[in-house]
């Protein structure tokens, strides 16, 4: 498996090391990457696939662009207006993907802007952060 985030080639049933101390291990359909922390839904199974063709059940499929997603979100953190909810989709540096971790902000996680002058203020569960528009236009996101 190789990171969407960090590029990282990675064995991720080896990697089941990492989630050892999880309360969720046995029922989780995550994988974490070794090298940044990002969690990754963990690809389907072959069978399940073989499975859903013989059903007949066939979608259109999605040509995945190289970074491993099959849409890029089309919006950075800079463009969601005041008052408006987004779900954060990836980070395009990984340099900065490290600070919004230390935060506790990770993909997944849905923001409320608050103000986007002369900082870009936005609240994370009870708490607010402020970052200034250059690195919040390495945030993707997604509106909710």
């Amino acid at each position: 498996m190789i990171c969407r985030e960090c590029g990282t080639e990675f064995d991720e049933t080896a990697n089941e090391a990492a989630c050892g101390i999880c309360a969720m291990r046995s029922h989780c359909a995550m994988v974490k990457c070794p090298n940044c922390g990002v969690e990754m839904p963990r690809p389907p199974h072959p069978l399940a696939k073989l499975r859903q063709w013989l059903s007949g059940s066939r979608s259109k499929a999605q040509t995945p662009h190289p970074d491993g997603l099959c849409q890029r979100p089309g919006l950075t953190l800079a463009e969601i207006k005041p008052g408006h909810n987004a779900l954060i989709e990836r980070f395009q540096d990984p340099a900065n993907a490290r600070k919004f971790f230390a935060l506790g902000i990770l993909p997944g996680t849905t923001v409320t802007v608050l103000k986007q002058s002369p900082a870009i203020v936005v609240r994370v569960g009870y708490s607010e952060f402020a970052f200034d528009k250059t690195l919040a236009q390495t945030v993707l996101v997604r509106p909710v």
